[in-house]
This record gives structure tokens, C-alpha cells and sequence, in this order.
């Protein structure tokens, strides 16, 4: 009897840790950090350690840069893809970046932008186009324009494929004002030495000494994950969390399957998976047809104009009225910004595979 009653109080315990919170009403330079399609180059990991550096610790300055995290993490080891900036742990990336120390973000941003040549583009597109002109060796070895700009129309064709997962449409002109000038610097090295050699060389370095606590890569079960997500949450700690986009994600919610494989780091390497990491800002306990639950504010990370499957409840920024309010794809117009979506307790830990905050 005992037993039974300490297991009731041990569950109103962990149902009452859900609170109600929201870091955008509450923090107000989270508004401020811009929503982008993080997921292009597979540097979720990196944006998503500098948000918790931004929001928690920045207090409204900017203190890291995720392509400075990407970058320095991807030049220094043999992480999973040594030459590229795509996917890894955030906790590796710390690691690395607590070795070599971190840049300060507006030098990194003001170099981005130089490159950019006055084209609107965002960082990961920048980055997109520059991976896939380092793969066009020819590109980068043509000695006459007329040649360069023959072979940079097959180029062109390539990468506008992949239009449709930026907000702004690749052109000629904005490529090839970027591009161009630069060939002669690329010829003869890889992507890494030129963000090493022209962007990151000389840049001064801070030294880090947070740390990152990271969890939820085992067989921890949903009921504690969660218990230490929503404690974190009411300390008013932006928690950082590596999951499966696809069943999150899915657009038809009545045929997804959760990715519950254990130990739970396994998950991130399931085809049905798609890891993908971001940052839990908030949560809320709603009624449902089955009781009360939970749910968790996940940060949007696909670029204000992308959106979930039509049921699910997100969370907007109407420009017109300057207010924030609950919405669904189907009640979004031109002036809403998407800021994140709602998602259920448990349809978020079944797939989650890495939970970290900083301390």
C-alpha cells in the first residue's frame, strides 16, 4: 500500500512539473534571434549550441556563432565527416570548442557578409552555395570567363533544385556576383582551408569555460526525461534536444511511428528518423479527450515560411497586431511569423536520442 500511494504522489509530482512557460513572452531576445532553415547544411547541432549560448547566457547579445562552432568543431577533429560541416553531437561540438576557445560573432558575421556581396542570403545559404560550387572542381579551374560561364549554368541548374528550401530563390546574377570573384582563391584547395584560410584565419579567440550537460542517450524512459526537461524549463533553462524530424514532422500524424529503438542514441542512425536537432522553449499542460498532458514549445528551425502537417498547433507572431498567439498552418497569412509548434510530450520523447542545457 505504500508503495502505491508514493507511486501516485511520484506521478502528480511529474505531471505538476509541467508548467506553464514561454520563453518568448519571458525572454525577449529570443524574438529577436532569427528564424532560419538551419537544416541545409546539417549544422543543426551547431545552431542549436549557439542558441543556448544566445538565449541563456547572451541576455540579448549575440556571444556565439553557429558556423564559427561548425567550423571549428569540423577543422580540428575526425568527427563522423572530418571535411564537411554537417551533422554531429552537440557535446562534441562543445568539447572542441571549450579547446580552441570561440570567435567573437560579429567578426564572423561581418566576414559572412562581405562574401555575400550585398545579396539577402543567410549564412547556411551562403554555406549551400559554397559546398556545391567546391564540388564543381572545373568551376574552380577555368581560366577564360566564357568557359566559367558555361559550365556555372549546369551550376546553376543544380542548385536551384534545392530552391525550395530556401526563402530566397538562387539567381545568375547573385550566384555569380559572389561566386566569381572568388574562384581563383578556391582553385586547388577544399571548402575547409578557404573558410580557413579567408574567413576564420586570424580570428581572435574567447576562451570557454561553460559546461553542457547532456542526458537521454541511453534507455532513460519518458517519464524522467521528462521530469528533468520540465524542471529545466521552469528554472527557465532552454533546453537543447537532438530528435527524429520525420515522425515529428510527419504531415500525416494518423500513420506516423514513433522511433522508440533503445538505447535511445541509435535513433539518430534509423532512414525513418531524420535527426535533427533544435531547442524546447517552452511548455503547457492542455486538456485532451484523455485527460490532461503536456506539451513542449519546439523552436522553429525550418525557416518562417515552412510549416507542419495542418493540425498541429504552433506558436506566431502576428505583425499586423504586434501580438503573439496560438496558430495552425491553415490560419497563417503573409503577416504571421512562425515561431515554433507544440508538440506532445510523448511524441517528443519517443523520439528523442540527446537532451543537453548549459550550466
Amino acid at each position: 500500500m505504500k508503495y502505491f500511494i508514493l507511486g501516485i504522489l511520484f506521478s502528480t509530482l511529474a505531471q505538476a512539473s509541467c508548467e506553464n512557460t514561454n520563453f518568448y513572452l519571458t525572454k525577449p531576445h529570443l524574438f529577436e534571434l532569427p528564424i532560419v532553415n538551419q537544416g541545409d547544411m546539417s549544422t543543426c547541432y551547431a545552431h542549436s549550441l549557439a542558441q543556448l549560448y544566445n538565449i541563456d547566457k547572451g541576455e540579448g547579445k549575440k556571444i556565439m556563432h553557429p558556423y564559427w562552432i561548425a567550423y571549428n568543431h569540423k577543422h580540428r577533429y575526425l568527427h563522423w565527416s572530418p571535411r564537411k560541416l554537417d551533422y554531429s553531437l552537440m557535446s562534441w561540438a562543445q568539447r572542441d570548442l571549450k579547446k580552441t576557445g570561440s570567435c567573437e560573432p560579429l567578426q564572423v558575421q561581418m566576414r559572412l557578409d562581405a562574401l555575400k556581396q550585398g545579396v539577402g542570403y543567410t549564412d547556411d545559404q551562403l554555406m549551400y552555395a559554397f559546398s556545391y560550387f567546391f564540388k564543381y572542381k572545373n568551376l574552380r579551374s577555368i581560366a577564360t570567363p566564357e568557359k566559367f560561364e558555361k559550365v556555372f549554368k549546369g551550376y546553376l541548374f543544380k542548385i536551384q533544385e534545392r530552391s525550395f528550401d530556401f526563402e530566397k530563390p538562387w539567381t545568375h546574377d547573385e550566384l555569380y556576383s559572389i561566386l566569381a570573384p572568388l574562384r581563383e582563391k578556391m582553385s586547388g584547395i577544399g571548402m575547409m582551408t578557404f573558410l580557413k584560410r579567408h574567413v576564420l584565419n586570424d580570428c581572435p579567440r574567447n576562451e570557454v569555460t561553460d559546461i553542457l550537460s547532456s542526458f537521454g542517450r541511453k534507455r532513460e524512459s519518458n517519464q524522467n526525461l521528462g521530469t528533468r526537461i520540465e524542471t529545466l524549463l521552469a528554472e527557465s533553462k532552454t533546453v537543447g534536444i537532438g530528435y527524429c524530424a520525420k515522425p515529428v514532422y510527419t504531415r500525416d500524424p494518423a500513420s506516423s511511428k514513433d522511433i522508440t529503438i533503445k538505447p535511445r542514441l541509435l535513433r539518430a542512425a534509423s532512414l525513418k528518423c531524420g535527426a535533427h536537432y533544435s531547442v524546447l522553449v517552452g511548455s503547457r499542460k492542455v486538456q485532451t479527450e484523455k485527460g490532461e498532458s503536456c506539451e513542449y514549445l519546439l523552436r522553429n528551425t525550418y525557416g518562417e515560411g515552412q510549416w507542419a502537417h495542418a493540425s498541429m498547433n504552433c506558436f506566431c507572431y502576428d505583425v499586423m497586431t504586434e501580438t503573439f498567439k496560438d496558430c495552425k498552418s491553415t490560419d497563417v497569412a503573409v503577416n504571421m511569423r512562425n515561431l515554433g509548434c507544440w508538440v506532445d510530450r510523448e511524441k517528443m520523447l519517443n523520439n528523442t536520442y540527446d537532451i543537453s542545457y548549459l550550466k
